[in-house]
Formats: C-alpha cells, sequence, structure tokens
C-alpha cells in the first residue's frame, strides 16, 4: 500500500511531526510530492536532512540547493523566511534616535 500525506509512521516522532507540518502548509505539488516520493521509498535519511534541519542565514544570505523540504530552497522556506525578516525589521524595539529620523523628514 503506498503511503500519502496522512497515513505514515517513519518511527522517528520528530520526523512524523515535520512530515505533518510539511504536508499541511506546503501548498505547491511538486515539492509536496517529492517529499511524498521520499515517504513511499522510506527513505528516512533523506527526509531526515531535509525536514530535520532549517536553512541558515549567513553573510551571503540563503544558500542552498532548489529542492522539497525546510533545509532546502523552495516556495514554503522563502515565504517563512520573509515573514520573520518582516517580523524583525517592523516589531524590534527601535533606538531612541530613530524617532529623530521620522521627526526630520
Amino acid at each position: 500500500m503506498a503511503l500519502n500525506a496522512t497515513n505514515y509512521d517513519t518511527g522517528d516522532e520528530e520526523l512524523n511531526t515535520r512530515l505533518r507540518e510539511w504536508f499541511e502548509w506546503d501548498k505547491n505539488e511538486a515539492t509536496r510530492s517529492d517529499i511524498l516520493q521520499l515517504v513511499n521509498e522510506k527513505n528516512i535519511e533523506e527526509l531526515k536532512k531535509r525536514l530535520l534541519k532549517r536553512m541558515e542565514f549567513g553573510t551571503a544570505g540563503l544558500r542552498t540547493r532548489m529542492a522539497a523540504g525546510f533545509s532546502m530552497m523552495n516556495d514554503l522556506t522563502i515565504i517563512q523566511t520573509t515573514q520573520v525578516r518582516i517580523i524583525v525589521i517592523f516589531c524590534r524595539p527601535r533606538p531612541v534616535w530613530y524617532n529623530y529620523l521620522l521627526v526630520a523628514k
């Protein structure tokens, strides 16, 4: 029986949780099917590489290959990264001098 987005058990509870999140959040059929193919192939090591780690933001920005998974560059991870950057930019406390820049304009 082929597995699908709702009936899978990898034997690793953390990986199962990340799979549930992936299938809930990812709306791109191509990347969803890539992950589903890995599940059906029972390629646990590749699933762990792609789903248990995150891309890292370094001095050169985000660098990784385009593929399905939280550790790869794809529609979902770009949307999530953008959301976090917006929160960091607009919700962090501003230094006192910042208010003077707003008044000076």
